[in-house]
């Protein structure tokens, strides 16, 4: 699916009479759009993203080696250009450690009372800023783990000719950007009369 023609499909789905008049915000509907479908969850509970398998060419995984002191380590994610969503720390192979999210209240009173901790094979993750934080009580001085995040689209590489579909996203994923790109299009509109 190509650019342009995404372009003129949101113009047509979105029904307007007058929607030349709105052609010069379709491209930022669109791109709204697309990462705010980037971060839609599979649930509350799941942080990965709904259309994971559909965002191939954004979805990155990095095995990293974390030092750890006293059971916590951080990892600066500053070096990632264009992070948009951070989705997840798995355990590399080598290790049976299963990682959980904790906003970072809940992350410090598990550090502080680690009387919450139910079992040897659990760790917890949390960001704070630029930082990852990971905390497990393996008593190991660091801890190698995969951490998995999606990327903000570089939309330098957005021309009208850009095909989606051979650039590896899915058409259900493509088709979600739209059906939202047109719900803008039709608010923009809307306080525009």
């Amino acid at each position: 699916m190509i650019l342009g023609d995404i372009y003129s499909r949101i113009a047509v789905q979105s029904g307007l009479e007058n929607v030349y008049e709105f052609s010069d915000v379709i491209p930022y509907c669109f791109s709204d759009a697309f990462v705010d479908v980037i971060r839609l969850p599979k649930s509350e509970n799941n942080r990965t993203p709904f259309y994971m398998d559909e965002i191939l060419p954004l979805a990155v995984t990095a095995d990293v080696s974390i030092n750890k002191e006293n059971n916590v380590g951080k990892y600066d994610l500053s070096d990632i250009d264009r992070l948009s969503y951070l989705v997840n720390v798995e355990s590399s192979i080598s290790n049976a450690i299963k990682y959980k999210y904790l906003d970072l209240d809940l992350f410090n009173d598990v550090y502080i009372n680690n009387s919450y901790v139910t079992k040897e094979n659990v760790g917890y993750w949390t960001r704070f800023g630029e930082f990852i934080r990971i905390m497990n009580f393996d008593d190991s001085k660091s801890a190698n783990v995969s951490i998995v995040y999606v990327l903000n689209p570089d939309l330098d590489d957005w021309i009208a000719t850009y095909n989606f579909i051979n650039a590896g996203y899915g058409l259900g994923f493509i088709s979600a950007v739209i059906d939202v790109a047109v719900q803008k299009l039709i608010d923009i509109a809307k306080r525009r009369i």
